[in-house]
Order: C-alpha cells, then structure tokens, then sequence
C-alpha cells in the first residue's frame, strides 16, 4: 500500500524541499499551495506530487482536502503553510491580527484534527514552527504569537493521538534561505550564527524526514530547534567577542 505524505505550502521554501525529500523516501505526495501555479507545476513534474490549490485561512480548506483524498489514507502529515507579516505595532489591527493567526495556527488545529481519522495508525505529524516563538518579535507579534502558539498545540496534539501512536512534534527554524525572507535585512545573521551561515531548506527537510522514520520512534511532544545554534548565542557578546579575538589574532 502506497504512503501518503501531506505536505502544505509545498510550492516553495521548506515545504517544496520537504515534499521532495519525502518523495525521495518513498512516499505519494499530496501538496497544498495558494496561489504559485507555476512553481506547484513544476513540482508536480519533477516528483509526480499531486498539487491542491487550498487557501489554508478559509474555513473549507479540510474539507476540500478531504474531498481529494477519497478513501486514502495519510501516514505523514506536514503543516508547514504559513504567512508572515510585518504590523504596525502602534497600531493594532485585529483584522491582519486573524489573518495571520488563521493561517498559522488555527489551520494547523483545524487539519490535524480534521483529518485524524484519515492519518494511519503509527503515523507522524510535523509542525513547522519558528525560533520567533522565544524572542521579542518587535513589529510581527502576530507571527510570533502564532509559532509560540504551535509548540503548545504540538504537545497536546502528540498526547491526543498518542493511543494511536501517531508522533506529533515541531521544528523551529532559525533563519532559512527562503522566499518567505526575501523582503528582510539578514545580511548579519551569519555574523552571530556560530555555524557562520544560514540554514538551507534542505537541512529542515532532512530534520522532517527524520521526525517522519523509524529512528525517531520514541520522539514526540517536541519542538527541535534547527538554527546553526543562534538561539544560545547573545549577538552583542558573539560580535564583541570577534572583535576581542581579532585584535588578537584569533
């Protein structure tokens, strides 16, 4: 029987590299995009994926899922769609505030649940979560609430289907080389990133690929961070310290 791997916003970033990972470990991919036509194209080429144009913040987005799926079943499941946005933080707008929220959580409430009838027994769901859930988020609360949010919805979700051993756990990029950071200033990241670069959507692929096998069968209820180790590393310190080490010749 074939396996069937979920993956939302398969289209680009993380989730296209993810889809093709998954492929690559044998499974059928069914993949979700918004509205990148052309790049869900592409991938249906290259991997044989089967490509449903969903918008994960309207109501009917399980359903229309669902619908596709018939009588097949999903081992793997993989919410990583997701939207970011800046805001005003001076002033609050509710509206952007629910958009934002409706993507990035509700929707992964919304089709975990949804589906958990259609995700087989022994099965593994990944959320894709951010290192912004720890930090101060300045003028995208929203999307730092919502990713704060998903480690909290990982642990009750891997307790929830746990009688059915089906693995529910998290990952929290740090900064990824993506188009979702394609409008952002990291030039510096890698300055205080103590592997000295950013992240490639390949190396969160594998990570997901790892949470979805058998060596990873007694993990769950977990967010692993993947970030080059820049979550333990205070940047002014890091960059003080270079500038200590290279006026000695370190």
């Amino acid at each position: 029987m074939a396996r069937i791997a979920l993956v939302t916003g398969a289209s680009r970033g993380i989730g296209r590299a993810t889809a093709a990972r998954l492929s690559a470990d044998g499974y059928d991919i069914i993949g979700t995009y918004r509205a990148s036509r052309d790049a869900a194209g592409a991938l249906e080429r290259e991997i044989g994926a089967e490509m449903l144009q969903v918008d994960h913040g309207a109501g009917d987005h399980v359903e229309r899922i669902i619908t596709a799926l018939g009588d097949r079943r999903v081992t793997v499941l993989v919410n990583n769609a997701g939207v970011f946005e800046y805001e005003d933080a001076f002033a609050f707008d509710p509206e952007q505030w629910r958009r934002i929220m409706a993507v990035n959580l509700d929707a992964v409430a919304h089709l975990t649940l949804g589906l958990q009838d259609r995700v087989a027994d022994g099965g593994a769901v990944v959320n894709i979560g951010s290192t912004d859930a720890t930090v101060a988020a300045y003028d995208s609360m929203a999307y730092a609430a919502s990713k704060a949010a998903i480690d909290s919805l990982t642990r009750s979700l891997a307790a929830h289907l746990a009688p059915r051993r089906i693995r529910v756990n998290a990952i929290a990029p740090g900064w990824i080389d993506t188009e979702m950071n394609a409008g952002m200033d990291i030039s510096s990241s890698p300055a205080w990133t103590p592997l000295g670069r950013d992240g490639q959507p390949e190396e969160i692929a594998s990570v997901v690929s790892f949470l979805c096998g058998p060596d990873s069968s007694f993990v769950t209820g977990q967010s692993l961070v993947v970030d080059g180790g820049s979550d333990c590393v205070d940047p002014v310190i890091k960059l003080d310290s270079d500038r200590f080490r290279a006026e000695r010749g370190h």
